[in-house]
């Protein structure tokens, strides 16, 4: 009997549909991904010209310091970009209680029929427009998608500004993660004004790693480099988080390794919208 439970039990783990849709992973549909909780108090603000942007994988908030570091990076970022968050103890509990923010919360998957997880933006000025991304290429075993989560705002000389917030496919060949980040291009070539490209784009091998700046580049995206030290999350050594801008003035960034409350350090950088 012992032998027949375990052979059960893994046998949900490895079947995609059984264990995806029954037991373990369910995928939200469309209509059902973006959730927006909102506390401003001004819902027709301008995002500033100069402003602080935050990239964070935060861990499903499992570390305990957690909620304190949110706090510290919040009022310090105009909009925070971040990745794993959960529906599950003091991360939901914050997350459902907005305060002088707007958060957008997009759904990658709900695990065990309750607990959300995937992307958020988390901003101090209202969305004009929220647009999530859900990959097309699914993560092998579990069976689930990832999500880019793309949100539009209104500057102060009448035009906009995007940030996309990417947490890329794992675990897959470079192909795969090639075609999440295409869709992604494919996305930005439809908007207009400054863009903000950031996250955790899972680039675990060199050859990720030369896609990626391949293609970001020949949109005309630049690479963010670090002031100080680069503790960033690194992967057989090469590094997972990064920040792209276009049609931006960069003034300085930081990775921010006093934070403790994510195995990921944020990553933080200050940007000028030029004058046209």
């Amino acid at each position: 009997m012992k032998k027949l439970m375990i052979s059960l039990a893994v046998a949900l783990l490895v079947t995609p549909s059984f264990a995806q849709e029954k037991f373990i992973h369910k995928i939200p549909g469309p209509d059902k991904i973006i959730q927006v909780k909102q506390g401003l108090s001004c819902n027709d603000c301008s995002f500033p010209s100069l402003f602080t942007v935050t990239a964070w994988n935060m861990y499903k908030g499992k570390n305990e310091s957690w909620r304190e570091d949110f706090e510290v990076l919040m009022s310090e970022s105009d909009i925070l970009l971040g990745q794993e968050f959960s529906f599950k103890g003091k991360m939901k509990e914050r997350l459902f209680s907005p305060e002088e923010e707007e958060i957008i919360l997009a759904t990658s998957f709900i695990s065990w029929g309750k607990y959300n997880t995937g992307v958020t933006n988390i901003s101090k000025y209202p969305a004009l427009t929220i647009t999530p991304l859900r990959s097309k290429v699914r993560e092998p075993f579990i069976r689930t998608p990832k999500l880019s989560l793309a949100s539009q705002y209104k500057l102060e000389d009448g035009r906009s500004i995007t940030f996309i917030n990417i947490h890329a496919i794992n675990f897959v060949r470079k192909r795969s993660l090639k075609k999440q980040i295409t869709q992604v291009v494919n996305y930005i070539r439809t908007t207009n004004g400054p863009v903000v490209f950031a996250g955790d784009f899972n680039t675990n091998s060199k050859s990720k790693i030369k896609m990626m700046r391949g293609i970001l580049n020949k949109e005309g995206f630049t690479e963010v480099n670090y002031t100080g030290r680069d503790d960033r999350m690194k992967w057989l050594g090469n590094k997972l988080d990064y920040i792209w801008y276009r049609d931006l003035e960069l003034i300085e960034a930081r990775v921010r390794g006093d934070i403790e409350g994510s195995d990921h350090k944020p990553l933080q950088a200050i940007f000028r919208v030029p004058i046209e």
